[in-house]
């Protein structure tokens, strides 16, 4: 069995900067390394280590960059996330690759910081398990287009509707996503998991910001039946007949209750008692019907 030392000198000797990205670690972790890496008993991950050329990468994993140590020859890579203590293999992922500036689809920190490759086993959960959200945004033009996305962790990933936008419009939502982006990100900061138990929980929000302040939140099913929600759907999907002047946006969070889905709804700071006024929405209401499978209320 090749000792620590051992285990050290060979990823050293193989790629020199890797010495400081090993001394970080410490003792503990690489110790750490040696039993994870061998109580698996997997001659590929072993060989990882000690075989093929070696490169050292920076990997995004949805909450901050970590090493990623890729043997060539393998197509196999050994991630060491330094912050959080842990170490974990992975097999012949392939990367999903993002454009540096605007384009349909876009990926970025909560900080607005571009990320230009993901993982697709990440990328995978990001989909699957992330919040999901839509910007309702009207133009100078008259057009009402949507921004619609998913976060989780400190990834946010969104598609824009460039296609149905003549020059003029681009112009105008990359105006509008380079001076107001970071607002909605640093809401969406705000969201952490309540466990109710071991396998159950929901994820959750502020009420406000200094920029957005929630007017409903609530849940529905499959099932449901209620004027109300059924005209805030109208206005996410972009079937109302009529838009605030104003930017909308629907936060759908991750909850383990697959027969409900969880909505909250957000507005300029300011404009809260007008879009209730707009939508028909009652000052006060706080609602709940199981039969007609929802549940409403205003947040004040």
């Amino acid at each position: 069995m090749m000792g620590v030392q051992k285990l050290k000198q060979d990823l050293t000797s193989r790629f020199e900067s890797l010495s400081k990205i090993i001394d970080r670690l410490g003792v503990e972790d690489i110790e750490l390394l040696h039993r994870y890496v061998f109580e698996l008993n997997d001659k590929e991950v072993i060989d990882v280590l000690s075989e093929g050329d070696l490169e050292v990468y920076s990997t995004w994993n949805l909450k901050r960059y970590v090493t990623e140590i890729y043997a060539v020859d393998k197509s196999t890579s050994l991630i060491l996330d330094v912050d959080a203590g842990e170490i974990y293999v992975e097999y012949g992922d392939d990367y999903i690759p993002f454009e540096e500036d605007y384009y349909y689809e876009n990926l970025e920190d909560l900080n607005g910081k571009r990320i230009l490759n993901l993982f697709n086993t990440y990328f995978e959960e990001l989909k699957c398990y992330g919040n999901g959200f839509s910007i309702i945004l009207p133009l100078s033009t008259g057009k009402i287009i949507a921004i619609r996305g998913k976060f989780i962790d400190n990834t946010v990933f969104y598609t824009l509707p460039l296609d149905e936008l003549d020059e003029n419009e681009k112009n105008e939502l990359i105006k509008w996503l380079d001076k107001n982006r970071l607002t909605v990100w640093n809401l969406f900061k705000t969201y952490t998991w309540k466990p109710i138990d071991a396998w159950r929980g929901y994820s959750e929000g502020a009420n406000e910001t200094e920029t957005w302040e929630k007017v409903v939140d609530g849940w529905v099913s499959w099932s449901c039946s209620s004027k109300i929600i059924e005209k805030l759907s109208d206005y996410e999907t972009l079937r109302a007949n009529d838009y605030t002047d104003y930017p909308v946006l629907f936060v759908f969070p991750r909850n383990t209750n697959i027969l409900v889905t969880y909505f909250d709804v957000y507005v300029p700071k300011g404009k809260k008692e007008h879009f209730k006024e707009f939508l028909g929405i009652p000052k006060e209401l706080d609602e709940i019907d199981l039969d007609k499978g929802y549940y409403i209320r205003t947040i004040n």
